[in-house]
């Protein structure tokens, strides 16, 4: 999973995708999502997309994990830690 760098003054969103994980039919009931460096303003759930939501402010040049698991409706368990890296824009 790669996303774009942030700028240290940015607040943007993220999306984590756990769509290739789960077969049809199955969603994600919980997800628990952690960040150090960076400030979480905000999580959510798209249980229709499959996908995890988070909008990051926040942090100084470098990397970031960002954990994030989920657990599924037939209690499956599946964890993601993408890189968030935080760079100054140029120009």
């Amino acid at each position: 999973m790669t996303w774009t760098a942030k700028d240290p003054a940015d607040v943007a969103d993220y999306c984590i995708d756990f769509s290739a994980f789960l077969p049809t039919g199955e969603t994600i009931s919980t997800f628990t999502l952690t960040a150090t460096g960076v400030t979480v303003e905000f999580s959510n759930l798209d249980t229709t997309a499959k996908k995890v939501q988070a909008r990051l402010a926040g942090g100084t040049v470098g990397s970031y994990p960002i954990s994030c698991s989920i657990v599924t409706t037939a209690g499956e368990t599946f964890s993601v830690t993408p890189t968030l890296n935080v760079a100054l824009r140029k120009g």
